[in-house]
């Protein structure tokens, strides 16, 4: 949705397997990724966390298909450090959970956003909506963004969960002074002899 040269392009995708989802966020040029999607988490003792995605079908969804460590090494999905995305946000019911946002940090994800209970659809159209506004249009860091669309759907604090670097950031409203937030994104346009270009700086 988000390019790496900054400008803003849909490109959707539909899946509907398992490799072909993780083979299509692995493939993945831009910067912004939305999942649009349903979802329930499982939680079974002693294994992993599994969060199933309705993509055409249930698919299970583990923190190791994202990143995992074992003995023969590490394996990460996208193996290019310079090549992956900056924020992904997912609208599966459930899907915020704490080590699934952990995997994607490890795997080179900075941002994590999804729901961490069941939410109607049309709380996540809203969510979304205004989101995007604030992190696409106002161009406001991710946390900034999302304090700020809490702040207006007061009835989603607490159901909804971003992480940044697979930690959970508090919901607490937004700072009057956008610098002084953590991971704000500084977006600027650079002249050129040719033409203007956007190019986005993380503080």
């Amino acid at each position: 949705m988000y390019n790496w040269n900054g400008a803003i392009a849909s490109n959707p995708k539909s899946v509907k397997a398992k490799e072909k989802f993780l083979q299509t966020l692995r493939d993945a040029k831009e910067r912004y990724i939305h999942v649009s999607a349903h979802g329930s988490a499982h939680d079974e003792e002693g294994k992993p966390t599994e969060t199933r995605i309705q993509a055409g079908i249930w698919l299970e969804l583990k923190p190791t298909d994202i990143y995992r460590k074992d003995k023969t090494g590490t394996t990460r999905l996208w193996p290019e450090k310079g090549h992956t995305p900056y924020i992904i946000v997912a609208t599966a019911c459930e899907a915020g959970r704490q080590d699934l946002a952990n995997a994607f940090w490890k795997a080179g994800c900075r941002y994590y956003v999804a729901p961490l209970h069941k939410v109607p659809w049309i709380n996540s159209a809203i969510f979304s909506t205004l989101f995007y506004y604030y992190l696409l249009v106002k161009r406001w860091s991710p946390i900034a963004a999302f304090r700020k669309t809490i702040e207006r759907l007061p009835d989603q604090t607490g159901k909804w969960i971003l992480y940044e670097k697979g930690k959970k950031k508090p919901n607490r409203s937004v700072s009057t002074n956008l610098d002084k937030i953590t991971g704000t994104v500084e977006i600027h346009r650079r002249r050129s002899s040719n033409s203007n270009s956007c190019q986005a700086r993380r503080a």
